[in-house]
């Protein structure tokens, strides 16, 4: 009898073979391996669902504000306000405090050189706004500002909250521009009190 032979019985019989043949914890070893994949799975697929909804939002955001600015002739401090609570009312139950939502909205009229300038602009707390009167040099979209017009822009930025985002990428910040032509007028008057009998308006 060679020493192959001998070793190879020496493996499949007593304590060692009994631990070779044994399988009761193969099953318990693939769930351990598989299972720190199926989270990562499932923490990816319940992230963007999240942030496609929060992407929504922030589109919608973005709409709600240009539009129900559009929608009126003169508007002051006071509807502005209600503006920016309506816009932070949509994006519930999303949070919108510390500066994670900031909103812009900005008339903006084209001479008949096409020369585009800043009427006026206004803005959630903590966020900047474009000077009164100055040269407006970014571009905007065709067919949306024609000369002789204004047309009321929205600008939207949100710092999405997710803790797995934070942890895998940072963070991530959405934005959203949107434009409205005014509906009842050439252009929306920005005023100091509508509540006043002469209000001061430009």
């Amino acid at each position: 009898m060679t020493l192959r032979t001998n070793l190879a019985r020496a493996m499949t019989s007593g304590c060692l073979g009994r631990w070779l043949r044994d399988r009761r914890g193969v099953a318990a070893l693939e769930f351990a391996l598989i299972v720190p994949v199926l989270v990562i799975m499932l923490l990816g697929t319940s992230e963007t669902v999240d942030l496609m909804t929060v992407d929504r939002k922030v589109t919608m955001v973005t709409s709600s504000a240009a539009d129900l600015v559009a929608r009126v002739r003169e508007i002051d401090t006071a509807g502005l306000s209600e503006v920016f609570s309506a816009a932070e009312s949509i994006m519930q139950p999303y949070p919108t405090s510390d500066g994670k939502l900031s909103i812009r909205v900005t008339s903006i009229t084209m001479d008949s050189s096409n020369h585009k300038t800043v009427q006026w602009s206004a803005a959630t707390a903590g966020t900047s706004t474009y000077s009164t009167g100055s040269s407006y040099s970014k571009s905007v979209p065709d067919g949306v500002l024609a000369a002789n017009e204004s047309v009321i822009m929205a600008e939207i930025e949100y710092d999405y909250p997710g803790p797995p985002t934070d942890f895998l990428i940072g963070g991530r910040t959405m934005k959203s521009t949107y434009y409205a032509k005014p509906r009842r007028s050439r252009t929306v008057l920005r005023c100091n009190d509508l509540t006043l009998s002469s209000p001061t308006c430009y």
